[in-house]
């Protein structure tokens, strides 16, 4: 672990007059995977499987050039070393929960920025932990690395604004400390579109002006800030000078940017009815989820995993924002054309619903669809309501039925389970919900 401090001196009380701590995990999603199955482990890796791109790579994978974005078949011609995987989001949220409970062992003040990213104010707790500033942030690394077996990069300074620009400087596993006495020698090697909040337009801007570092902005007198930038970039200013107004959001988040369902089965041959069932039941699963916290995705990716641990998968944009089960897997079925090769023995299938937004904000073109959507979102309050009732999954879609039936048995032996209320040995409450013609959206 690297400790890159920007002061020469011991630290005085002056030098933080308040403590913002930033954590960045270091490839997120790809050191999850790599805590979660230790063989990948100090190995190019990416993440995507299930769009066919790369949504992140280890720093392995970095290192041979691949990129975000690059299409997978690329990635496997060029660098066949390379294991892709497909992307698992709820073990990603997981872990992102248990690094904001960890950070919150230190201090109440968290801010959950992103999945993988949280602000910390740390001020006025060195006397409880009995360490300097940058002690304290050194500890709180190290006991995410040793907890959750992925390590972060850090950054200290007064502001939020300088934070976020100092867990950058050292990536991986870096921890920039800048007390407020040397805040200009670290400006100075600062250009201004390395600045949080700075993006292309305004660095254009400030570069007309002879403005090409973070220094050059900060040294600027207020009036021709006042003029020239508005009040976003006024408050970076701000911050770049040392001053805190940026608060920390310590409130927890309750809605998600993406939802995933996946689920592992006994590895199938030439048996297309039931991966797609599979997919099917990923889907009602997923889009159940997305309707108790009323969202509704953009996007839509699905993938399947064979017996050798290979993913494939597509993604495909939506014609509009949609949790209604029928309609996607109305899509899913031609994208399954796709990725599904006949005699390959698949043990698993997901979707993943992107671009997710309130789903009262859908804006709907024709009267049509405004008539179908209506009784369907009628129809699926009342099906959440009778599986609530009487068990998850009780009702299905028509599609998802071959899932469930095929688990029932296990070497000709019936599945067990508790029953019911209503239900005896002999009867068991299964009602497959049979949808007729589903409209195109």
């Amino acid at each position: 672990m690297s400790l890159l401090t920007f002061h020469h001196r011991p630290l005085n009380l002056g030098e933080y007059p308040r403590a913002i701590l930033h954590l960045d995990g270091d490839a997120f999603f790809v050191a999850c995977e790599q805590a979660t199955h230790p063989e990948l482990r100090d190995q190019p890796v990416v993440t995507g499987g299930e769009r066919g791109c790369v949504t992140a790579c280890s720093y392995q994978a970095k290192a041979l050039g691949i990129t975000r974005g690059q299409p997978l078949y690329q990635v496997a011609k060029q660098f066949p070393q390379v294991r892709i995987v497909a992307s698992d989001f709820e073990t990603y949220n997981l872990y992102s929960q248990r690094f904001f409970n960890w950070v919150r062992k230190f201090t109440p003040e968290v801010e959950e920025y992103s999945i993988d990213e949280c602000f910390a104010d740390l001020t006025g707790l060195r006397r409880l932990w009995r360490q300097s500033y940058p002690e304290l942030a050194q500890s709180i690394q190290r006991q995410l690395n040793e907890s959750l077996g992925i390590t972060f990069s850090a950054g200290l300074a007064s502001t939020k604004v300088l934070a976020k620009v100092a867990s950058n400087w050292s990536k991986p596993v870096g921890l920039t400390c800048i007390p407020g006495i040397q805040i200009h020698r670290f400006l100075r090697q600062l250009s201004t579109d390395q600045v949080w909040g700075i993006g292309a337009q305004t660095a254009a801007l400030l570069k007309k002006y002879g403005i090409r570092t973070a220094l050059d902005l900060a040294r600027r007198d207020q009036t021709w800030i006042n003029r020239y930038l508005a009040k976003p970039q006024r408050e970076i200013w701000q911050e770049l000078n040392g001053n805190s107004v940026l608060d920390i959001d310590d409130s927890r988040k309750t809605t998600y940017a993406s939802i995933q369902r996946s689920k592992t089965f006994y590895p199938s041959t030439d048996r297309r009815s039931i991966v797609l069932a599979q997919l099917s039941r990923n889907i009602e699963k997923a889009c159940h989820r997305a309707r108790h916290y009323r969202l509704a995705p953009q996007k839509v990716s699905f993938w399947l995993k064979d017996d050798s641990f290979v993913a494939r998968g597509i993604e495909t944009k939506l014609s509009m924002p949609t949790n209604i089960p029928s309609y996607i897997v109305k899509l899913a079925s031609t994208c399954f054309q796709q990725i599904y090769q006949m005699g390959t023995r698949y043990r698993a299938t997901g979707v993943t619903l992107n671009d997710l937004q309130d789903d009262h904000q859908a804006q709907l073109d024709l009267f049509q669809q405004v008539v179908a959507i209506d009784q369907q979102r009628h129809l699926y309050q009342g099906i959440d309501a009778l599986n609530k009732k009487y068990g998850q999954h009780k009702i299905m879609l028509g599609t998802t039925l071959a899932a469930y039936t095929s688990e029932m048995k296990t070497e000709g032996q019936e599945a067990k389970r508790p029953l019911l209320v209503g239900e005896s040995q002999y009867k068991r409450l299964e009602f497959p919900l049979i949808t007729g013609q589903v409209n195109e959206i």
